[in-house]
């Protein structure tokens, strides 16, 4: 279901932008190609190290839903036993545990977050200015320009979501 709804319309776009931008200027088509790839790539092999992480946020958070669930059933034996103090303690040794494994995957995330926002920066910058000086060259046109510049913007958008289904996926 994920590769139907959400892999292949991205690769879809992917390849209509770079066939659309090759045909307007080979070099900008490449450009935008190789970056493309090496998004995919770079994408996929960072998605697949954030696996651990969330595993282990998602078991912490497994059993601390147990051990919580066991308090509140069990409360009235707690207080009859005057036992709050002890399962309050215990509670908390499971949350920080969980919190901990939390914060390094979402640490994680934010890494990713952060290769995201300088590539798409790259290929904005690195689009714009190679459009531009082609079309101060006279090779491309003022509609090829925008039309570059457009594609590479749906690119950085579709990639990002592609990157956020990777770790959805993963």
């Amino acid at each position: 279901w994920t590769l139907i709804f959400d892999f292949w319309p991205v690769v879809i776009t992917f390849s209509v932008s770079i066939v659309v931008l090759l045909h307007t200027n080979l070099r900008l088509g490449a450009l935008v190609g190789t970056w493309a790839v090496a998004f995919v790539e770079i994408s996929f092999w960072l998605a697949l190290k954030s696996r651990p992480f969330s595993v282990k946020a998602a078991a912490a958070r497994s059993e601390t839903t147990g051990k919580v669930v066991d308090s509140v059933m069990n409360l009235t034996s707690a207080k009859l036993f005057a036992r709050l103090g002890f399962e309050r303690l215990f509670l908390d040794k499971y949350l920080t545990q969980e919190m901990r494994a939390v914060r390094a995957s979402l640490i994680y995330s934010e890494r990713l977050r952060r290769f995201q926002f300088l590539a798409a920066a790259v290929l904005k910058v690195a689009v714009v200015w190679y459009s531009l000086r082609l079309w101060g060259q006279g090779k491309i046109g003022v509609g090829d320009f925008v039309m570059a510049t457009s594609m590479a913007l749906l690119l950085i958008t579709e990639a990002r979501n592609l990157s956020r289904r990777f770790l959805e996926f993963f």
